[in-house]
């Protein structure tokens, strides 16, 4: 891609990796549709202001869009992935998708309207199952949220979902064995 000089780099603070595909993070959700993903980030309403989604493009073949709830209102930003892997929202360039959400996880989205208040993505929609969503399959209730690093893959969430449960039933199993002796 030419670069026009209007394109804005943005600095990375983090070492950088090889990204694997996309596929490997919970906070992609590949061919889920428009109306979906915007079902999936509006379930808390309000309280879900910067609850956040990447999918695929429908209408434009390689393109991905960032799905976000901004105020109780679905927003979709198209994201264009270059040649070389760098990303582009707006006019902003990223080495990474992983490096265009953790940006927006500490500054605020452009936005075409300057009436909207600043949104900055707090927390994604995981999606655990790779697999095309009918709207009459969905139930918002069978998604979880996470409000940690965009970094994880699945695997490592996986795990950290596993240490939590094993710990809850470590601690019930210390509190009732300490209420059985009188």
């Amino acid at each position: 891609m030419v670069s026009t000089g209007m394109e804005a780099r943005i600095p990375i603070r983090t070492v950088r990796g090889s990204v694997p595909g996309l596929e490997i993070y919970p906070w992609f959700h590949a061919r889920l549709s428009r109306s979906v993903s915007a079902r999936l980030v509006l379930h808390n309403g309000v309280d879900g202001h910067g609850l956040f989604l990447v999918r695929q493009s429908e209408t434009r073949p390689g393109e991905f869009v960032l799905t976000f709830n901004c105020q109780g209102k679905a927003k979709h930003v198209r994201i264009v992935m270059m040649p070389d892997g760098e990303c582009r929202i707006h006019q902003m360039i990223f080495e990474t998708m992983v490096d265009l959400l953790e940006y927006f996880r500490d500054n605020p989205i452009p936005l075409e309207s300057s009436s909207t208040p600043p949104i900055l993505l707090n927390e994604y929609v995981i999606c655990w199952r790779r697999r095309s969503l009918a709207s009459l399959d969905l139930d918002v209730r069978d998604f979880l949220t996470y409000a940690g690093s965009v970094r994880l893959d699945i695997r490592a969430l996986e795990d950290l979902v596993r240490q939590e449960q094993n710990g809850r039933l470590h601690r019930n199993t210390t509190l009732s064995n300490s209420y059985r002796y009188q």
